[in-house]
């Protein structure tokens, strides 16, 4: 089915030419993306907190907010629809992934200081608020 006149029709065949060079490209940007991602590695301090905010985030807020929806009793037009029930574990995986290395978390501190075998928390300043 041909819609724009001013474009000539296609044959079938040449419409798989440029997505199939199109998906080579695609392909060899990513290798080399990969490559260079590889080489950048962080160091193991980034990498700590890292792991520290995605295991605060799946262990301790994912499940308070699975726990916060179980509990609703909204009924009526504000239930939720088909689209949030199926999408909700995304959504909530989403917000506290964000959530987590939206700021400083104490306990994501110290579960990165675990990580590195570091007991001792760096010295930001006062944590009473009293001036040094």
């Amino acid at each position: 089915m041909h819609l724009n006149p001013a474009q000539p029709a296609r044959s079938p065949g040449t419409l798989l030419q440029p997505v199939h060079a199109h998906a080579s490209a695609s392909r060899d940007d990513f290798a080399s993306s990969l490559g260079r991602a590889r080489a950048q590695e962080l160091p193991k301090e980034e990498r700590a907190q890292l792991a520290a905010a995605q295991l605060v985030s799946a262990a301790l807020v994912q499940p308070v907010f699975k726990q916060m929806r179980e509990s609703t009793q909204a009924t009526g037009p504000f239930a939720p629809g088909r689209g949030e029930k199926m999408f909700r574990q995304l959504l909530d995986t989403a917000t506290a992934d964000r959530l987590v290395t939206s700021g400083r978390w104490g306990l994501v501190d110290a579960v990165a200081r675990r990580m590195l075998g570091n007991e001792t928390p760096p010295n930001n300043g006062p944590t009473n608020g009293a001036a040094a």
